[in-house]
C-alpha cells in the first residue's frame, strides 16, 4: 500500500508540471490558451522571454509579436525585425504597469504606453526609444510630436506611431532622416480614415478577382495574374474608388497566409453591401489628390505593406510615380508596369513605396502657375484643428515669399522680427484631369 501511495504522489506531482513546460510554444496564460485554440502557430515558438501576455513568435520565416488585448491576440509584425536579419534574435520583452519595452540591447529600444480609446478599446502609442545614438521622447504637452535629440541637437519628428502602425525598419536613425520623414509626411495627404479598415465577414461563398488598381484587367494582378479573395472569410474594405468609367471600386485587405496579406482592388458589387463602416464614418471614395514623387535610392513596392512587407517590385533609383496619400510610413503610389520593369504604357498598378526613399517633385505637381498666385496675394488667416502652415495669419507676397505671425488674432498682420518667413507658390493640382 505504501509502494502505492508513493506511486500515485508521482503521477499527482507530474499533472501539476507547469504549462510552460509542456507546450512547444513556451507561453503561459491568456496568451497559451488563445494561441492553443488555433492551429496558425503550430510551427511558432517564443523568443526574447514572454511579458506578461506579450511575446515575440518565431518560424522559420516570420517573426511577429503576439499579444492578448481587449480579450483577443492581436499581432503585429512590423514591429519586430524579420528573420535574416542579424538584430532579430536578440529582441527581449518587458511588459509591467502599462508599459511594454521592445528591446534589442542598451542601444536600441522602444518604449509604448498602453492608452485606452473609449470606443476601439487599450492600445499601444510609442511614448520613448533610443535607436542608433537617438533618443526620442512624446512631448507631454503635445503627443502628436516627438523631441529627438543626438546629445547635441535637437528637434522635433512629427506624428503619433502607435503600435499597430508601428514599422521598426521604416523608423528613423539619423537627423537627416527625421528632417526629410517631416517633409514628406507634411506634403502628403492620408489616404485612408482608418489604418484598420471596415471589417466584412461571409461575404459569400465565392471568390473575386483581386487587382493592384481600380481598371480591371488593365491593371497588374499579384500571383502571377490570378489573385483572388475567398469572399466567405474575413477582409477589410479601406476605401472606395469610382474611375473615369464610372465603375466603382473597393480596396480591401485580406489575409492570404499568417505571413502574408495583400491589398488590392474588387469590383464594389462583388461585397454585396452598399456601404462599408470605419470607426463610426462611412467609407467614401478617396484619392483625389496626386503628386509626382521620385525614388531617391534603390528600393521596392508592394501590395502588403502590413505584414510580409514583401517586394513585388523592385524601384530602381530615380523612379517616378504618382502618389495618392499615406498609409503609415508609406507612399501610395501608381505607375505603370512591363513584366518587373516600370514603363509607360504598361500594365497600371498601385502599391506601396517606403516613403523614407522618396523625394517631392521640385515642383511639387507641375508648372508654377504665377498667375493665380497674383490673384491670390493678400493677408489670411487660418482657423483649423491645428496650425496649418506652422502660424495662424499670414500674408502672400505676388512674388512667392511669404510672412506669417503665430498669433490667434486676425486682425493682427503686423511684421516683427518672430515672424515666420517662407516661399509659397501655387500649381496645377491634377493636371491630367485639367485641375
Amino acid at each position: 500500500m505504501k509502494r502505492l501511495f508513493v506511486l500515485l504522489t508521482v503521477i499527482l506531482l507530474c499533472c501539476t508540471v507547469p504549462a510552460a513546460l509542456a507546450n512547444s510554444w513556451g507561453l503561459v496564460g491568456e496568451l497559451l490558451s488563445q494561441v492553443a485554440d488555433v492551429d496558425t502557430w503550430n510551427d511558432y515558438y517564443c523568443i526574447g522571454g514572454q511579458a506578461g501576455e506579450a511575446a515575440v513568435m518565431h518560424s522559420r520565416y516570420h517573426n511577429v509579436l503576439l499579444m492578448v488585448l481587449n480579450g483577443r491576440v492581436q499581432n503585429f509584425t512590423t514591429a519586430v525585425y524579420q528573420p535574416g536579419d542579424e538584430r532579430a534574435e536578440k529582441v527581449s520583452l518587458s511588459n509591467r504597469d502599462g508599459y511594454l519595452v521592445i528591446s534589442y540591447g542598451n542601444d536600441e529600444w522602444y518604449c509604448f504606453r498602453m492608452d485606452m480609446d473609449s470606443a476601439l478599446g487599450p492600445y499601444y502609442v510609442l511614448e520613448e526609444a533610443e535607436v542608433n545614438g537617438l533618443h526620442f521622447r512624446q512631448d507631454p504637452e503635445n503627443e502628436w510630436q516627438y523631441a529627438v535629440s543626438d546629445g547635441e541637437k535637437a528637434l522635433w519628428l512629427v506624428g503619433r506611431e502607435t503600435l499597430d502602425t508601428f514599422n521598426i525598419n521604416l523608423f528613423p536613425r539619423t537627423l537627416d532622416e527625421v528632417v526629410h520623414l517631416n517633409l514628406m509626411r507634411d506634403a502628403g495627404l492620408s489616404a485612408f480614415r482608418s489604418n484598420e479598415g471596415a471589417k466584412l465577414s461571409g461575404v459569400r461563398e465565392e471568390t473575386a478577382p483581386v487587382y493592384s488598381a481600380p481598371f480591371g484587367k488593365s491593371a497588374w494582378r499579384a500571383a502571377k495574374g490570378k489573385a483572388a479573395v475567398d469572399l466567405s472569410d474575413d477582409l477589410w474594405v479601406m476605401h472606395y474608388y469610382t474611375n473615369a468609367d464610372g465603375q466603382k471600386y473597393a480596396l480591401i485587405r485580406y489575409d492570404v497566409s499568417q505571413r502574408t496579406q495583400r491589398f488590392g482592388y474588387v469590383e464594389a458589387e462583388s461585397l454585396g453591401v452598399a456601404e462599408a463602416v470605419v470607426d463610426g464614418y462611412r467609407v467614401y471614395d478617396s484619392f483625389s489628390t496626386q503628386m509626382r514623387v521620385q525614388a531617391r535610392q534603390d528600393t521596392y513596392l508592394t501590395d502588403d505593406p502590413l505584414v510580409s512587407q514583401y517586394p513585388q517590385f523592385q524601384v530602381p533609383e530615380g523612379t517616378w510615380f504618382d502618389c495618392m496619400g499615406l498609409y503609415g510610413d508609406y507612399a501610395y503610389v501608381g505607375a505603370e508596369v512591363d513584366g518587373d520593369e516600370f514603363v509607360a504604357g504598361g500594365q497600371i498598378v498601385w502599391g506601396f513605396v517606403p516613403l523614407k526613399h522618396l523625394d517631392l517633385n521640385p515642383d511639387v505637381r507641375g508648372n508654377i502657375r504665377h498667375d493665380v498666385m497674383e490673384q491670390m496675394a493678400g493677408k489670411y488667416s487660418f482657423w483649423a484643428g491645428g496650425a496649418t502652415v506652422g502660424c495662424w495669419t499670414v500674408t502672400l507676397q505676388a512674388d512667392g515669399t511669404y510672412t506669417g505671425n503665430d498669433d490667434e488674432d486676425y486682425r493682427d498682420f503686423r511684421v516683427t522680427d518672430d515672424s515666420i518667413r517662407g516661399k509659397w507658390y501655387v500649381t496645377d493640382y491634377h493636371d491630367s484631369w485639367g485641375l
